[in-house]
């Protein structure tokens, strides 16, 4: 893109829009103090836009064969200022009307320079070219002019300064720092770890609940201490079959005990056993280091995330928004385009104001509004691909749109085909999303058996060694599930550890403390997607 900084001497953005891929250049009165007269022009603005380019500092002569496709100007703001009006009349005459005021004793041209600066303003307002934003300090064009269409400040953009800036544009959008793609933990944890400088965006296809974060059982594994570390390691390389990239697994566990101190910070209640964390183990552990709650670890997490980040000011929530497709210019991606139910209209139009939406309200759907959201940085945290299969534990609206776009993208994939199956769901003939049976209950002592009440498997082998045993029996005795008996656990820590897992079971039919009950491997987990480093980058430039 063609870029024409005006009045800019010291090259700031022009600089920063050549780091981006830009064909960018400044234009000033003034000499540049940016160190790149190669990519200056020392003149009239008016006459190098006229003239689609002209004599470059540096003595070289560049024209373009069409219209700069933006134009990013700053008019001098000395005079146009709301904190210079007290330079403009006589300090003895404030009480006076405006018409009878004196000049300024000591600048008694101040009223003619300003007058002469809003000429110039509206001259650049009228520069025809098909992208155009004006950058000023709050001051009087507000009023001799029109209202901005965006007041933003440096620190929203990861600046220390603290100082208001009008932006007044032509066809262009609003400046959105971050989108979050998706609203389970990794999105949320996401929004809460991010400044709180920077206005966040989270989109996300349904409800802020529905999301397969809310519906995990299990707990969440933790390094103990540090004579931990080499079983932990360990325990997790061989249940990725040692495919596994090492730095990842050395970071997940490394950060594991802060990212449980930070969701206890934010109101995760762990089981506890006394002062300490109550650990219980799952299949390919080698020992107990799972932390949870009851058996719906995953919703106390979530729920308690999601409370915290709907206290947050700088974060927008468009629920029944469904991503179509990342915008990329020059190999880089400033934002995406989506498909957003019409009730979120007056989220968005506060937005396109410039305004934080504080209000989080539940909404309908409904209707289809097509929206653009610009933004430094986009995040995916979009979910997995379970309503891709017949048989899932996740909900139906997960179906990894965000590979689509990254593959239409030449956006990185990596481990497609490694999707999880998870051994125990809950059989049955009905439709929709199975319901799982936690691998915390394998991990207390619950066990499989085949139709003759036969043990047939190690039941706290990696998931996939499970569920390969469980189809090889079925195929076997040509059934459609296998049984789970817990005749193992006592009744109190079924209630205690599983009281949901027993309540579903119960409202199915079944009461896990007296029988067993038919399971069946379903969909569960996709472990690849889209490759990222292990600053979660991707392959895509930005």
């Amino acid at each position: 893109m063609n870029v024409l900084v005006a009045c800019e001497e010291s090259q700031a953005v022009c600089l920063a829009f050549r780091r981006l891929g830009h064909k960018a250049f400044s234009c000033d009165l003034q000499e540049c103090s940016g160190g790149h007269p190669e990519y200056h022009f020392k003149g009239d603005m008016f006459d190098v836009i006229a003239n689609r380019g002209g004599t470059l500092e540096n003595g070289t002569k560049y024209f373009l064969d069409s219209c700069w496709d933006l134009v990013i100007a700053h008019p001098p703001c000395t005079f146009l200022a709301v904190l210079g009006a007290r330079w403009y009349y006589h300090p003895d005459d404030k009480n006076l009307p405006i018409e009878q005021r004196r000049p300024h004793p000591k600048f008694p041209d101040r009223v003619k320079d300003r007058e002469d600066a809003v000429q110039f303003f509206m001259d650049v307002s009228k520069i025809g070219v098909n992208k155009l934003a004006i950058e000023n300090p709050v001051g009087i064009m507000s009023s001799r002019w029109r209202k901005p269409d965006q007041i933003i400040e440096p620190w929203q953009f990861g600046h220390e300064a603290s100082k208001k800036t009008c932006l007044w544009l032509k066809n262009l959008p609003l400046l959105i720092p971050t989108n979050i793609v998706g609203k389970g933990v990794a999105g949320m944890f996401s929004a809460l770890k991010l400044p709180r400088d920077k206005k966040i965006v989270i989109i996300t296809k349904e409800d802020m609940r529905s999301s397969d974060s809310f519906l995990a059982q299990g707990g969440i594994c933790v390094l103990r201490d540090e004579n931990d570390y080499d079983s932990y390691f360990e325990d997790t390389m061989k249940a990725g079959h040692y495919e596994n990239r090492k730095e990842s697994v050395d970071i997940m566990i490394r950060g594991s005990r802060d990212i449980i101190n930070d969701l206890v910070g934010y109101g995760v209640d762990f089981k506890m056993d006394g002062d300490d964390f109550a650990y219980t183990r799952e299949g390919a552990h080698s020992r107990p280091r799972i932390l949870y709650h009851e058996d719906i670890t995953g919703k106390e997490i979530s729920e308690k995330l999601l409370q915290q980040v709907l206290k947050l000011e700088n974060v927008t929530i468009l629920e029944y928004t469904t991503m179509q497709d990342i915008l990329v210019e020059n190999g880089k991606c400033t934002g995406l385009k989506a498909v957003s139910a019409e009730a979120n209209r007056a989220r968005l139009e506060a937005m396109e104001a410039g305004k934080a939406v504080k209000s989080q309200k539940e909404i309908q759907p409904g209707g289809e509004i097509q929206v653009e959201i610009y933004a430094q940085d986009t995040i995916l945290a979009s979910g997995g691909i379970g309503g891709r299969y017949e048989h899932s534990t996740n909900y139906p609206h997960l179906t990894g749109d965000a590979l689509d776009i990254a593959k239409k993208h030449n956006v990185r994939l990596e481990h497609l085909d490694y999707v999880q199956i998870h051994p125990t769901t809950l059989y049955s003939k009905k439709p929709g999303r199975r319901f799982l049976i936690s691998e915390s209950v394998r991990g207390e002592g619950a066990v499989l058996y085949n139709s003759k009440k036969e043990r047939f498997v190690n039941e706290l082998l990696p998931r996939d060694v499970v569920t390969n045993a469980i189809r090889e029996e079925m195929k076997k005795e040509g059934t459609d599930h296998v049984w789970l008996s817990m005749e193992n656990i006592d009744k109190d820590t079924i209630l205690n550890h599983f009281p949901n897992i027993y309540q579903h079971c119960l409202e199915e039919g079944y009461d896990i403390t007296k029988e067993s009950i038919p399971v069946v491997p379903a969909q569960h987990y996709f472990m690849g997607g889209v490759h990222v480093d292990c600053n979660s980058k991707t392959s895509m430039e930005q």
